[in-house]
């Protein structure tokens, strides 16, 4: 057993090296290699690979970020509400929408990084470049959801400028959250720039499908377990296989190896556990912070249980297959039990129910990662951090248990001593609502992957990672014994 790669890197032999990789050894031949400065040739390729790469990532990242900017100075002012039209959430207090925000942006700049630190050698990739596209989607996504929400009048864009709301601060933070789910898969394969034009086109296809499902189809989905976790998950992996695809299709025969970089390493191994720790504390507060005012405290309290009777299944039911603790398998669970509790049918049923499902999701997610994931290669799905498992499994129950429940519960005129449309006072037709929650699911299916199959082929043409799962092309890092023969 490899000494980073942990109980679950044991059953795979890592053979696979890419034609344009070269490790850099730590040996006497390279030594004398080295030129007057002490940098070998080798060396100094990775960092004019890595200038040239950097030159044009900054330029492509100053172009968005002015665009960006531009519209915030002469299209936006402020809204003094919480929501000019929704019933939603504190309307005066604004303790209540930074909390909100807060823990969102706990979960988006700080969890998601952590959690992800999987890779021995992709740890600055894999939490700046995550901090960096979560910075550009909050403030995309502000834009793009208040112009998504102008349509919920007769008369869109009647005034001018365009007011920005708390609410659509807190869609820009699920923004975010949307763009590092889809990052998680293809983590490690996208050069810099390629991550960035990914995701700026994931955020314009969010606000879409925000405006398709929320805006006109009213779908009621405030944890965002459709428009948020389904959509990010299934594109993320659809963009994943198809930057992976070229090596697959090389060789159709030969099965996708596990790379020597994605040895999992002891010291990330710790901080993923800070970022599950992070997301079982986050959770909740995310699956409140769109609620109808009047079942916020439900939703908490139910959306609080469920995630720890997740947390704790997944310890469980993983030992059930493992002489030991796997550290990736258990967060899997952790996570899955998580984003089920984000679906919006936990408004309308009792906090055991919930639990159950949670717990369910969680099991679903320790199996995929048991069993699954080790064949996944095999059909060319490069999955990089697990989102099969940790977010779309989830989110896949917990969208077709809310349609269920939407033409369950909706039949009736109360949910829990509360009129329908007194909770939900948008809906003309709610006893035949989850007509429309099924037509945002096939929605937000379709356009996840149309989206990310387009813009995966688009990309592709600028080529692949020199060092895939390294932060060596990008970020010019060495691990100690390289680094001090690097710069002495």
């Amino acid at each position: 057993m490899s000494e980073v790669g942990g109980a679950d890197d044991a059953d795979e032999v890592v053979v696979d090296i890419n034609e344009d990789t070269a490790e850099i050894t730590n040996n006497n031949n390279n030594n004398n290699n080295n030129n007057t400065n002490g940098t070998s040739f080798q060396q100094r390729d990775y960092e004019m690979t890595a200038e040239k790469t950097l030159n044009f990532f900054g330029l492509i990242v100053l172009v968005f970020q002015s665009m960006l900017l531009a519209a915030f100075v002469f299209f936006f002012d402020f809204s003094d509400t919480f929501s000019t039209l929704d019933n939603v959430g504190p309307t005066t207090a604004i303790t209540g929408i930074a909390t909100k925000y807060t823990f969102i942006a706990i979960m988006a700049f700080v969890a998601f990084g952590q959690f992800a630190l999987t890779m021995r050698k992709n740890g600055h990739n894999t939490v700046g470049i995550s901090l960096l596209i979560a910075a550009i989607a909050v403030q995309a996504g502000v834009i793009l959801t208040a112009i998504a929400d102008e349509f919920k009048t007769s008369s869109p864009f009647e005034t001018f400028p365009l007011l920005i709301t708390a609410k659509n601060l807190l869609n820009g933070g699920f923004c975010a959250v949307a763009v590092l789910i889809s990052y998680g898969a293809y983590a490690g394969i996208a050069t810099g720039t390629q991550v960035i034009v990914i995701s700026f086109v994931e955020i314009i296809l969010f606000a879409v499908n925000y405006g398709v499902c929320i805006v006109w189809l009213k779908l009621q989905d405030f944890g965002g377990e459709m428009y948020v976790f389904l959509f990010a998950s299934l594109f993320g992996l659809v963009v994943a296989f198809i930057l992976r695809a070229p090596k697959k299709f090389k060789n159709p025969f030969v099965p996708l190896k596990k790379h020597m970089h994605q040895l999992r390493s002891y010291d990330f191994d710790i901080f993923t556990w800070v970022g599950a720790g992070l997301m079982l504390v986050t959770f909740p507060m995310f699956a409140t912070a769109m609620a109808p005012a009047n079942t916020e405290h439900r939703v908490f309290v139910s959306a609080a249980l469920s995630v720890l009777a997740g947390a704790v299944t997944a310890f469980a039911f993983s030992r059930l297959f493992k002489r030991f603790f796997v550290s990736g398998i258990i967060q899997s669970g952790i996570v899955a039990g998580g984003i089920l509790a984000c679906s919006s049918f936990i408004v309308t049923t009792r906090p055991g129910i919930t639990m159950v499902f949670s717990g369910l999701a969680s099991m679903v997610a320790v199996l995929l990662e048991i069993f699954w994931r080790p064949l996944s290669r095999r059909y060319g799905v490069e999955d990089t951090t697990g989102i099969l498992s940790k977010f779309f499994a989830p989110a896949f129950i917990g969208s077709i248990t809310s349609i269920a429940f939407e033409a369950w519960k909706f039949q009736g005129q109360y949910i829990y001593g509360m009129p329908t449309n007194t909770i939900y006072p948008d809906l003309s037709w709610s006893g035949y609502h989850y007509v429309f929650s099924i037509a945002s699911f096939c929605f937000t299916v379709l356009i996840a992957i149309i989206g990310a199959f387009a813009i995966a082929v688009v990309v592709s043409i600028l080529g692949t990672r020199r060092t895939p799962f390294s932060d060596e092309d990008q970020w010019g890092e060495y691990d100690d014994v390289r680094f001090e023969q690097y710069v002495g």
